[in-house]
């Protein structure tokens, strides 16, 4: 998972430089936009057991121009496993050394502990820089913090590298996450740390500001109109 963020990290600056002279300016409709989005990733505690983790995000985001502020709910799930050394580790501590006793402590140790599961929900907000507003290819950086509900108090620093593909109307757009999460019970501070690849899609809100004709249309308006007060 962290080879796919790094390569997301390094394809967007390239994608940025070959779409400089070829993109079109379709213009930005207006400067609120609606986003849904899903992400996947690995997710490590402080004891450095690692899962995954899946999330869901929908979010609005207020963007004039460059600088944008974005404030979004944010569904999210992490499924964390024991590390496997650390159980062969103590098996074989208890065991002392008997093959027998090695497994039979392995087996239960593995059927004991059936890892953390976390479902956290998190109120989102923080400031956005579009580096290409209203282009095709839109590259992005974007960092916040939020506030969580779960089975204890939950909050959450982050930041977010991102691609938005422009459309007339809509947007697709792919971004990868870095996360540090803490959750606070009976006052132990449970740290926890998320990389994460986003895909999504968004719509601009609002109306569409009707564009200006071409210089020949005008021209033959013009010459029509001339023509009918001779």
């Amino acid at each position: 998972m962290k080879n796919l963020l790094l390569g997301i990290a390094i394809c967007i600056p390239a994608i940025q430089i070959m779409a400089k002279d070829t993109s079109t300016d379709v213009s930005q409709n207006t400067s609120w936009t609606l986003k849904l989005g899903a992400g996947r990733g690995e997710v490590r505690n402080e004891n450095y057991d690692y899962g995954t983790s899946s999330a869901y995000r929908i979010s609005a985001e207020y963007n004039p121009r460059y600088f944008g502020f974005e404030l979004g709910a944010t569904n999210a799930n992490y499924s964390i496993k024991k590390m496997e050394e650390l159980d062969k580790n103590i098996a074989l501590i208890f065991s002392e050394g008997q093959p027998i006793s090695y497994f039979q402590y392995l087996n239960f140790g593995k059927a004991t502990d059936k890892g953390e599961f976390v479902k956290m929900n998190f109120l989102d907000i923080g400031p956005t820089l579009h580096l290409r507003p209203g282009k095709t290819l839109d590259p992005y950086v974007s960092v916040g913090v939020g506030i969580g509900s779960s089975d204890a108090k939950s909050y959450r620093s982050f930041g977010r590298l991102g691609l938005r593909t422009n459309f007339e109307r809509a947007f697709v757009f792919l971004e990868a996450e870095v996360s540090n999460i803490h959750r606070y019970i009976s006052g132990t501070d449970l740290a926890y740390q998320d990389y994460s690849a986003w895909f999504g899609i968004g719509s601009y809100l609002g109306t569409i500001e009707s564009k200006d004709g071409s210089p020949t249309e005008s021209a033959r308006a013009d010459k029509l109109e001339a023509f009918a007060f001779r």
